[in-house]
């Protein structure tokens, strides 16, 4: 039946007619949706409506970008008894559901428990069945949102259907105690403790149902993610729940890791402390270890599931009430005695369960699921994380109205970690920190895995890059370059705006170092070099079988890392045109090499700077 027609119809013979025009004009909004399916979408500017499993949405134009759906639910809110439990199907809803604003979003630590939205955007074309990137945002587990206001040009210049996501982050993403634990058939999921992990998966499940009525192809799907959100996609490499949903992978300076449940419940255990002295049921720590003790798994279940995100984030600080949620098990008697802080409890993030993720995360044979993966970091990866703690030189270089020695000179005392007593021995010492830590996060973060992926399973591609523009090798006429090379070089986070290109887009706030050194002197270079990144993306998502095969607008062929040849591609540009290469040496040493450079060095607050950092970026005690 042509619905259109019969309100039509009812339109012109009803005799209230004029009264009734805003009726007929929902009511035909809704039918055409009831009518379409995936080889009949039509999207237009004046509808952009699309029916979903739950509810049919409204969507909205971005300027001639893309359009975009902002805000769609994929998942109940977990409050109350769904705290701590598998994603559940949202409520349908009736009517139009105008999806023009990204959903509710929160910068504290943690989130808001409120978070299973997601956006699509794609082309403003007709175009059917174009691949799909469903990208996981990053912010270590603990913050930021799906980028709702700076994905459209990702659509329209790769071509394709961008899906993200809000999940559950923090305490409320990853929390593990034996008294949420029953240990049931049927219950192990809601065991697993990765309830963040869990929402992505329950996005990609809607992407799968719902993803052709946007004109995606459900059957190209690739799961990308930067940071901690790379980590994720890793993680869910090793996820036979996750295997069917997503087809290729898109990893940008990921740490795969994933922690037992005993380690989980040794930080929940002091954070269930922490938190007993919070609430005022324990006036000190000793008290409240015997409180606990006493308590029943039903009233410790209980207890957690009546804390507020913020009283759950608290839970996470150190005894004495300072510091806030971090990574890192510092509560060890082998930490530096300056580093370690007993009693503070790790924010623990992927659990090695064996049902959601593997119990061996290390991309081995029989355990991870084998895909086409693009996988890479920085060149000066680090640089970034090591702000906090040389805030004050970092922050006089920054300026821009001094010379780098000056800057360092004038921020001697305001060191907070390591304390150096002259120029030469800061930059001596920032240098080694970063060569190091940098060169453990490359091993652990792309070539190992890479080299593990190839190896089991040598017919998958893997790509391999480094995104090295900013970090010395050609001048890129920014003011005071010699500082931002020094302090910030290539540094985490700063491929995304290249692959993203948001070269003519307002970028997210934490691209703000970045962003200083861009202006008209250096656009052509840094635009030529995100054109070709996008190239290179594009390919690979369009891509049935994630080959990447050269086109027109690659300035060289990106080469498969393989076991018998080792390759990764260079991205790099000057200020007026991209210097892109491959490169087929080891992209850094080994880890025991480090460790025996490391024993070397002559300066112990260094050394034990860099093992507070890796326990704290990198989860173990490497050294």
């Amino acid at each position: 039946m042509d619905y259109s027609i019969l309100v039509l119809l009812i339109y012109l013979l009803h005799p209230q007619a004029l009264m009734l025009r805003p009726v007929c004009f929902l009511a035909s909004s809704i039918l055409l949706v009831l009518g379409q399916d995936a080889r009949s979408i039509d999207f237009t500017p004046n509808e952009l409506v699309v029916q979903t499993t739950s509810g049919a949405v409204r969507g909205t134009s971005i300027d001639d970008h893309a359009w975009a759906w902002l805000g769609i639910p994929y998942g109940r809110p977990p409050f109350g008894s769904l705290r701590w439990k598998a994603p559940e199907e949202p409520a349908s809803w009736d009517g139009i559901r105008l999806c023009d604003a990204p959903a509710r979003r929160s910068r504290e630590r943690g989130g808001v428990e409120d978070r299973l939205y997601l956006n699509v955007w794609r082309p403003q074309t007709n175009e059917r069945l174009l691949p799909v990137l469903v990208d996981v945002h990053g912010g270590g587990n603990m913050g930021y949102d799906g980028m709702a206001n700076v994905m459209h040009p990702v659509a329209r210049n790769a071509n394709c259907v961008v899906v993200t996501m809000n999940y559950r982050i923090g305490a409320l993403g990853w929390f593990t105690h034996p008294s949420l634990r029953t240990g049931r058939p049927g219950d192990e999921l809601n065991d697993s403790g990765n309830f963040g992990l869990l929402d992505i998966i329950h996005a990609l499940k809607w992407v799968q149902k719902n993803i052709e009525r946007f004109g995606g192809d459900r059957t190209n799907v690739t799961l990308s993610g930067e940071s901690s959100g790379a980590s994720n996609v890793a993680l869910l490499l090793h996820s036979k729940l996750a295997e069917p949903y997503f087809h290729k992978a898109f990893l940008a300076s990921a740490y795969p890791f994933a922690a037992p449940h005993a380690r989980g419940d040794k930080a929940s255990r002091l954070a269930m402390i922490n938190m007993l002295v919070d609430a005022g049921m324990a006036e000190t720590h000793d008290t409240a270890r015997s409180k606990l003790d006493g308590m029943s798994d039903s009233n410790i279940a209980e207890f957690l599931r009546s804390r507020t995100p913020a009283q759950l984030n608290r839970g996470y600080r150190r005894p004495n009430g300072q510091g806030s949620m971090d990574w890192g098990d510092f509560d060890q008697p082998n930490i530096p005695a300056k580093y370690r802080r007993k009693g503070k409890p790790e924010f623990v993030y992927g659990f090695a369960d064996g049902q959601v993720v593997s119990k061996d995360v290390n991309f081995g044979k029989g355990n991870w699921f084998p895909k086409p993966v693009m996988i890479g970091t920085d060149h000066d990866e680090n640089k970034y994380f090591h702000y906090g703690h040389f805030k004050s030189a970092f922050d006089n270089a920054m300026k821009g109205d001094v010379s780098l020695d000056k800057a360092i000179e004038d921020g001697l005392d305001g060191q907070a970690r390591v304390k150096f007593e002259s120029v030469a021995e800061f930059k001596t010492g920032w240098n080694f920190i970063n060569r190091m830590t940098t060169g453990l996060f490359t091993w652990y973060g792309a070539q190992n895995p890479a080299r593990a992926m190839v190896r089991s399973h040598p017919a998958c591609p893997v790509y391999v890059f480094q995104f090295d523009y900013g970090s010395g090798n050609y001048d890129l006429k920014y003011p005071n370059q010699e500082s931002h090379r020094f302090f910030l070089g290539a540094s985490h986070s700063f491929e995304l705006p290249f692959f993203f290109d948001w070269m003519d887009v307002e970028p997210p706030k934490w691209v703000r170092w970045q962003k200083q050194r861009w202006n008209d002197r250096n656009y052509r270079g840094r635009k030529s070099l995100a054109r070709a990144m996008t190239a290179y993306l594009r390919a690979f998502l369009h891509s049935p079988d994630g080959v990447i095969r050269r086109a027109a607008d690659m300035p060289i062929e990106w080469q498969a890392w393989t076991a018998d040849k080792e390759r990764f591609i260079s991205f790099d540009a000057d200020a007026e045109s991209t210097q892109i290469r491959m490169n087929s040496t080891e992209l850094v040493p080994s880890p025991d090499d480090a460790r025996r450079e490391l024993e070397a060095w002559n300066h112990q607050p260094t050394i034990d700077y860099i093992k507070y950092f890796i326990i704290y970026s990198y989860q173990h005690n490497w050294f």
